[in-house]
């Protein structure tokens, strides 16, 4: 790849940075060798323009094969979405459900030109099941968009020896019975931006700062229905507010705001009667300047 192209992808990968390290990018296939098919028995097909969802002629099942290199997702970050989107390359309205994994792996080595190379891979535990139809020529709309893959690739950054920078790799096997089959384009059709893309927000927790001599807080239960509470150990004497944010950095409420003395406290908020409805939250607690976050569920 030239240095012009690699700035080119550089340039136009896609993150975006919101309120409390949540974060979210695109990661492209760079590499022709990344998106593949493989027949049962067979070795990997590293030559197509386009991937096929579903059988060969003779009746036996493809199964298609993504690796996403130098995917930037820190260790210990905590996904909340993510996506694989297609582009279509034919008008085909035909059914095809295919069962999504992930490879069970730290880092996803090169797809090798072996037999079997998709399949033998290690598979994550979690599993997403994908029905789709009606794909119109050369849309990355929708009906490519596959469901929620958010528990898949948790599972991949929760692997001892994940970091960010990694390889991932993301395969999928037509689950449904008969001849259907769709087609959407490869890296070797025009590139990376008409290949598969992968679309992950997450959070990432090491950029949220925390007091370098602070004390111990603990916010119980999490996830919460009724009452959250807040408990200080040894907290210091100082001037403190605590207030609620939603995922995208907007002030809920302001749930305490006043001098406070040293020693052990607890503060209390009604999910009730603030008005909080089921989701993230954030609650940041702010001492002169200084502030620390802590995320809390709301079932």
């Amino acid at each position: 790849m030239t240095t012009m192209k690699k700035l080119f992808i550089l340039l136009f990968s896609v993150t975006v940075y919101f309120s409390f390290g949540q974060v979210t990018s695109t990661f492209y296939i760079t590499d022709g060798n990344d998106d593949v098919n493989e027949e049962i028995s067979h070795k990997p097909d590293f030559n197509k323009e386009f991937l096929k969802f579903g059988r060969t002629s003779n009746n036996l099942t493809l199964r298609i094969g993504l690796r996403y290199q130098n995917v930037t997702i820190p260790k210990g970050a905590e996904i909340l979405s993510a996506y694989i989107q297609f582009t279509s390359s034919h008008d085909l309205d035909d059914t095809v459900t295919m069962r999504i994994f992930g490879e069970k792996s730290a880092n996803a080595a090169p797809f090798e030109n072996l037999e079997s190379e998709i399949y033998s891979r290690p598979v994550t535990d979690a599993i997403v099941m994908w029905t789709t139809q009606n794909w119109q020529n050369f849309i990355p709309g929708p009906d490519q968009k596959t469901p929620d893959l958010k528990e898949i690739i948790q599972e991949i950054i929760d692997q001892d020896g994940w970091n960010a920078g990694n390889a991932m790799h993301i395969k999928m096997y037509k689950y449904s019975f008969g001849p259907d089959s769709l087609l959407a384009c490869a890296y070797e059709y025009m590139g990376e931006f008409y290949a598969p893309q992968l679309q992950v927000e997450y959070i990432n927790w090491s950029d949220i700062a925390e007091y370098p001599d602070q004390s111990v807080i603990r916010i119980y239960p999490n996830p919460a229905t009724d009452d959250i509470y807040m408990l200080f150990r040894n907290l210091k004497k100082d001037h403190y507010t605590i207030s609620v944010f939603d995922l995208t950095g907007k002030k809920i409420m302001e749930a305490f705001r006043g001098m406070v003395e040293k020693g052990d406290h607890r503060f209390q908020i009604s999910t009730k009667e603030s008005g909080l409805a089921p989701g993230l939250f954030f609650i940041s607690i702010d001492r002169s300047g200084q502030k620390i976050t802590r995320k809390v569920l709301i079932n």
